[in-house]
């Protein structure tokens, strides 16, 4: 099978999106230029007061199918490149390899784990924006959150984008940059370990191949999943570094020739 250029893989439900399915693009920058972070927060997005949602119908029998939104909240994914060579012993821990082993006898050889998920795991692809404007399901009048639930720390979507360009949890168009802009760089969207609130440590608890928030859990809640937990004290409000983390990934991310 031919490698594609990024994998996003959800260790934890053995899934996989593979951009391509969308037409976003064959490298970082389209994925970027293509809207995809704006679409990427969806993914993560729990909708108010634990509501369940259906599973969008099939819209197209050739492609992976399209999952609910929230599907991926609270899941520790990793986006991978081919190019940056992380087998599996790169990026988990002993115990979740000795697990793949069990399931997959073939990752014993420890591949890339781009190539590993691309091979074995369920594709799907994103929820897509049928949400957007869903007010009963994400209100406008809430403060929406990015969670990092592995080191109690979040960010406000109130602080980190304009009014006029945010809706919910999302934003209105490509204006400015948001929640998914900032999930996008945690989970390995970018090669600047500027543009993220974690950094690279060289070593210690973490799989050294990880960067950002990539194996951490993440969600995106109303302000009131921190606020309201029995644990609240413990979290710590992160919208600051990460209003300079964006602005470092925009910086950075010229796209706009690659917009198709």
């Amino acid at each position: 099978m031919p490698l594609e250029p990024l994998a996003i893989v959800n260790i934890d439900k053995r899934e996989v999106v593979d951009p391509m399915d969308e037409w976003y693009g064959w490298h970082m920058r389209e994925y970027i230029a293509n809207d995809m972070p704006l679409d990427f927060v969806w993914l993560f997005a729990a909708p108010v007061n634990t509501q369940s949602v259906d599973v969008p119908p099939i819209d197209d029998p050739d492609k992976p199918p399209r999952v609910a939104v929230g599907h991926w909240a609270g899941d520790r994914v990793f986006m991978v490149d081919w190019d940056c060579g992380w087998t599996l012993q790169h990026l988990l821990y002993p115990e979740e390899i000795e697990e793949l082993v069990a399931e997959y006898p073939l990752a014993a050889e420890n591949p890339l784990l781009h190539y590993f998920a691309l091979e074995n795991f369920n594709r799907i692809r994103l929820p897509g924006r049928r949400y957007e404007g869903a007010e009963a399901l994400f209100p406008t009048n809430r403060v929406w959150v990015l969670r990092n639930l592995t080191e109690r720390w979040y960010v406000r979507a109130d602080v980190v984008t304009a009014p006029e360009n945010r809706r919910g949890p999302a934003l209105v168009d490509r204006s400015g940059m948001g929640l998914g802009d900032l999930l996008w760089a945690e989970l390995g969207g970018t090669y600047n370990d500027s543009t993220r609130l974690v950094k690279r440590t060289g070593g210690g608890p973490r799989p050294w191949g990880c960067t950002g928030s990539m194996g951490q859990r993440v969600d995106v809640q109303p302000i009131e999943a921190v606020h309201d937990s029995p644990d609240a004290a413990e979290w710590v409000d992160r919208s600051e570094d990460a209003k300079t983390s964006l602005r470092e990934m925009d910086m950075e991310l010229d796209v706009s020739e690659y917009r198709y």
